[in-house]
């Protein structure tokens, strides 16, 4: 396996340690592996698709109006109606 970076002859820093790449004992010190519940993560899980979420119920919970029936239920019910529909008439993939 070669090198990421090609090894350098001489150092412009005049440090005469010869470590190849990752095997500084400084860097290895600083790779420690988490903690029995700690988080990789601190920030968080990103917002981003709870923002898709929270818009496409806002969308799901529109009351369902077609040109020709005017029923009030939402699009949420309709679709989940549909979906039972399929699956009583035998639709493998609803029916999962």
């Amino acid at each position: 396996m070669t090198d990421k970076q090609p090894e350098k002859e001489q150092s412009f820093t005049g440090n005469t340690e010869n470590y190849t790449r990752g095997e500084n004992p400084n860097s290895r010190a600083n790779l420690k592996p988490w903690k029995k519940g700690e988080s990789g993560n601190p920030s968080g899980r990103s917002t981003k698709y709870q923002k898709v979420g929270k818009t496409l119920n806002k969308v799901l919970d529109e009351p369902f109006n077609y040109i020709y029936e005017n029923d009030g239920i939402s699009r949420r019910e309709r679709i989940l109606s549909r979906f039972v529909e399929k699956a009583e008439d035998g639709s493998l993939s609803h029916f999962q």
